[in-house]
């Protein structure tokens, strides 16, 4: 791959994360509310709402990044690189706009899908219809059990955790487009990646939450207070602030298996062929 090419490539993806902070800004404000929302009724979010810096230095940043990596390791302009590059778009709004409002907009999660065409084609030009079939047969495949799965998970989670929702809907939507778009068993290494990414910065922050209830605790029963008030603290860290989204995480996984699909493969390949000699 020569150097020039994937310079260029990178550019390109400076270039497409400055332009998507002016898209993030001008998404229309329903979208990223809830469904029920009725205008006027909350704060206007923040304007603008990703500031220059970090916000949109970070942006621009992860595009010339994956662009670059993309160009790099996909031997340039290919199916495998055009579809890297257009799922980057979706996906990196699909972050920020789950990070600051919690919410994954259907829109977006919708066209983060056509990513995969370029995949598609790269099929049918090399096995023609049949294969083109197989592949999209796989993809939904993988979507809708990577969906079930999650639903299925955040309903587990809500009874155990005894919350109305442990798992939201719009991940659940997000998942089913990343397993279209990554396949399978694309959406397994996906999913792996999110979990333990998502477990790595959650771990921190119940290890300090459990310290802080712990202080209030001690704090109440020195002062004498009654219970009823370490319930109520204990209710204002359940808010959305004291959250984790599950959206950016999905996205990562997704990303770095259509950016590192190959060299995955080759290394569960070594290590399966450790237990299978």
């Amino acid at each position: 791959m020569p150097f020039l090419e994937t310079v260029l490539f990178a550019a390109a993806g400076a270039l497409a994360g400055f332009l998507l902070r002016g898209a993030y800004e001008r998404i229309p404000e329903p979208w990223l509310r809830d469904y029920d929302y009725v205008p006027g009724s909350l704060p206007p979010l923040p304007s603008p709402r990703l500031r220059s810096m970090p916000g949109g230095l970070l942006l621009v940043l992860a595009g010339a990044l994956v662009f670059g990596l993309s160009a790099l390791l996909h031997d340039g302009l290919s199916a495998a690189s055009l579809a890297c590059v257009l799922a980057f778009l979706p996906l990196s709004l699909l972050f920020v706009a789950d990070v600051q409002t919690r919410i994954l907009p259907d829109q977006l999660v919708v066209l983060s899908i056509p990513a995969a065409i370029p995949l598609l084609a790269a099929d049918a030009a090399t096995g023609g219809i049949r294969s083109l079939l197989v592949s999209l047969l796989v993809r939904l495949g993988a979507g809708l059990g990577a969906g079930l799965l999650l639903f299925l998970a955040g309903w587990a989670g809500s009874r155990i955790l005894r919350r109305d929702e442990a798992m939201g809907m719009g991940d659940v939507k997000l998942v089913a487009a990343c397993g279209f778009l990554t396949g399978f068993p694309g959406i397994l290494t996906a999913l792996m990646i999110a979990f333990l990414a998502a477990a790595a910065l959650a771990l921190p922050m119940l290890v300090r939450k459990y310290r802080r209830l712990a202080r209030e605790t001690d704090d109440d029963e020195g002062e004498g207070d009654a219970p009823g008030d370490t319930e109520a603290s204990a209710d204002e860290d359940g808010e959305p602030d004291d959250t984790l989204p599950f959206g950016p995480f999905l996205a990562l996984g997704a990303l770095a298996d259509l950016l590192f699909h190959e060299p995955i493969r080759r290394l569960a390949d070594a290590w399966l062929s450790l237990f299978l000699r």
